[in-house]
C-alpha cells in the first residue's frame, strides 16, 4: 500500500517538473533559497561578504588619508611655528641694524665732539683770493664756533674778515654730509656789496665747513628761510668747495 502510495507522488513529482511553468515559476525560490544558504555559511564561518570587504577596505583607506593629511596639516604648523619667529627675528635684527647704522652716521654728521684743526678763511688784501688760517676747535658746536673764529679778527692783519660782525648763527645742521647754515638777516644787510666780495664771502664759508671730513657742501638760510641769491650768486644749494679760490 505504501509502495502504492510512493509511487504515486514520485510520479506527480516528475509530472510537475516535467511542466515548464511550474518550473519557471519554483526557479527564483531556488535561487534566493541558494543564496541565503550562502550567506549564511559564510557568516557563520567568520567570513564577510566581498561587497562588505570592498567597503571595508575604502573606509580603511579613507581614515589613513584623513590621518595622514592630519598628520601633515600638524607638522605644517608646527614647522610654521619654528620659522616664523627665526624668519621675523631675523628681519628686524636686519633692519634694526640698518637703522641703527643709519642713526649713526646721522650721529657722526652732528654728535662728534672729537677736537679738529682746521683752516677757516679769510679775503687777501687784493679781495681776490681766500687765505686759511689754523684754528682748533671741538665739542658738538664745533661749526658754529668755525664760523665765528671766521668773524675774529685774522693774525695776518693784511687779511680782511669777510662775514659781518654783527651776524648771529641761529644753527648749523648736517645730514647727509650737507650742512644747513642758517644766518640772521645782518648777515645780507650788513655785508660789504660787491660781486667779487660777494663770491668770496660764499666760497669762505663753504671751505672753512668743508675742512670737516663729515661736511662735503653747504646750504645756505637766512632766519629759517632757503637763500637762493647772493647779490648777483646763484645760492641754490648744495654748494661744494672751489680749492682755486684758495690763495697758493
Amino acid at each position: 500500500m505504501k509502495s502504492s502510495k510512493y509511487k504515486n507522488n514520485l510520479a506527480t513529482a516528475f509530472f510537475l517538473l516535467s511542466k515548464k511553468s511550474f518550473f519557471h515559476a519554483l526557479l527564483p525560490g531556488l535561487y534566493v533559497f541558494l543564496i541565503v544558504c550562502v550567506a549564511t555559511s559564510m557568516a557563520l564561518s567568520g567570513c564577510a561578504l566581498p561587497g562588505g570587504q570592498t567597503k571595508t577596505n575604502v573606509s580603511e583607506v579613507s581614515a589613513a588619508d584623513n590621518t595622514d593629511s592630519h598628520e601633515s596639516q600638524q607638522q605644517t604648523t608646527v614647522e610654521s611655528v619654528k620659522e616664523t619667529p627665526e624668519e621675523t627675528t631675523a628681519q628686524t635684527q636686519e633692519t634694526t641694524t640698518e637703522s641703527v647704522q643709519q642713526t649713526s652716521t646721522d650721529a657722526t654728521d652732528v654728535m662728534d665732539t672729537g677736537e679738529s684743526t682746521i683752516n677757516v678763511y679769510y679775503a687777501d688784501a687784493g679781495g681776490e683770493f681766500l687765505v686759511g688760517e689754523a684754528r682748533t676747535v671741538s665739542g658738538a658746536g664745533k661749526f658754529v664756533d668755525a664760523i665765528y673764529e671766521m668773524m675774529k679778527d685774522p693774525i695776518d692783519s693784511s687779511l680782511f674778515v669777510l662775514i659781518p660782525s654783527t651776524t648771529k648763527i641761529n644753527s648749523i645742521t648736517v645730514s647727509g654730509q650737507v650742512a644747513k647754515v642758517d644766518f640772521s638777516q645782518s648777515f645780507l644787510d650788513d655785508r660789504f656789496v660787491s660781486d667779487s666780495v660777494d663770491i668770496l664771502l660764499k666760497y669762505a664759508v663753504v671751505n672753512t665747513l668743508t675742512e670737516f671730513p663729515e661736511i662735503h657742501a653747504v646750504e645756505f638760510y637766512v632766519d629759517g628761510k632757503k637763500l637762493d641769491i647772493l647779490g648777483q650768486l646763484d645760492m641754490t644749494g648744495p654748494i661744494y668747495r672751489r680749492s682755486d679760490l684758495i690763495k697758493k
